[in-house]
């Protein structure tokens, strides 16, 4: 499962448009534009498509219905776009957008930017050797 944070800019509030979008390990997307309250979910067969732009274009061209899915993934707490971080939160002094979540070892998923991602990743390098 991986999950992604975007603002589109587009001003539906004064928080502009944030959106959070999921790709579970079934290759399906649900989003959650948090700002219009609306869900959506369609297929990813390749998870390389699975970007800001990707989840944009099927939103928009609405070739991504709702389901019960993607409402239970936005408005049930504990449910994957639940939230919208803009801020990582991986680090307490991190101030960089999150790109992904990362599974923390006490908090759960958490939205973590490319560069703690990175530093994980290398610490948990040196604490298997």
């Amino acid at each position: 499962m991986k999950t992604i944070f975007f603002n589109t800019g587009a001003q539906y509030t004064a928080n502009g448009q944030r959106i959070t979008a999921t790709l579970h390990d079934d290759g399906v997307v649900t989003f959650h534009d948090h700002d219009r309250m609306v869900t959506g979910e369609f297929e990813c067969k390749d998870a390389a498509l699975f970007t800001q732009g990707g989840v944009l274009a099927m939103y928009l061209h609405n070739k991504a219905p709702q389901s019960r899915r993607s409402h239970a993934d936005a408005f049930y707490v504990g449910g994957c776009n639940n939230v919208f971080a803009d801020k990582c939160q991986w680090f307490a002094l991190c101030e960089n957008p999150p790109t992904t979540t990362l599974p923390h070892p006490v908090l759960g998923n958490v939205p973590c930017c490319n560069r703690c991602a990175d530093k994980i990743t290398r610490l948990q390098k040196v604490t298997r050797q």
